[in-house]
């Protein structure tokens, strides 16, 4: 009997195809988490002008330059809890310029923004986001009731197959 409920259980093709449906529902779950997944974003920047002048005050020889470069990060991550989304973000910048009358040059500009978002009313509870987790992961929990069920039916079916020919034989 344990050699016929093996060998059922291993040739049968609901139950492969109840595995194949679970792990897909598995996979579903992690690309659902993926909306958690922090974002991290690089913005380089540089700028080359040449404005004409007017007046040989503005600019030397007739002409006003002004070169800027800058390196951005910004790191995001959403919380899987009550909707929460951090942030941090780091700003810098430096201007050169040929106008006589700035002080400055180069001119250095650096900011470090951190920061989180708390939905008060609406999200708190659950979001978009949320809700399919949620759901993704109740349709991997029916998917394994579905194979234990389709395990017990295939084991049910060969037992009383199994008892129906030692029956057939003791008649």
């Amino acid at each position: 009997l344990s050699d016929a409920i093996e060998m059922a259980l291993a040739n049968n093709l609901e139950i492969e195809i109840q595995k194949t449906a679970r792990d897909t529902a598995e996979q579903s779950v992690q690309a659902t988490r993926g909306f958690f997944d922090p974002s991290f974003r690089w913005q380089p920047l540089l700028s080359h002008t040449n404005t004409p002048t007017g007046s040989v005050l503005q600019g030397a020889s007739g002409r006003l330059t002004d070169r800027g470069f800058g390196n951005n990060f910004y790191l995001r991550q959403k919380f899987q809890k009550y909707g929460t989304t951090g942030n941090v973000d780091f700003e810098n910048a430096r201007q050169t310029t040929t106008n006589p009358f700035t002080s400055f040059t180069p001119m250095l500009t650096t900011r470090l923004v951190v920061g989180f978002s708390q939905p008060l009313v609406r999200g708190l509870q659950t979001d978009r986001e949320r809700a399919e987790l949620r759901i993704r992961q109740k349709r991997v929990d029916g998917s394994t009731v579905d194979i234990e069920v389709r395990v017990i039916d295939v084991i049910t079916r060969v037992q009383q197959a199994y008892w129906d020919v030692v029956a057939a034989r003791q008649d």
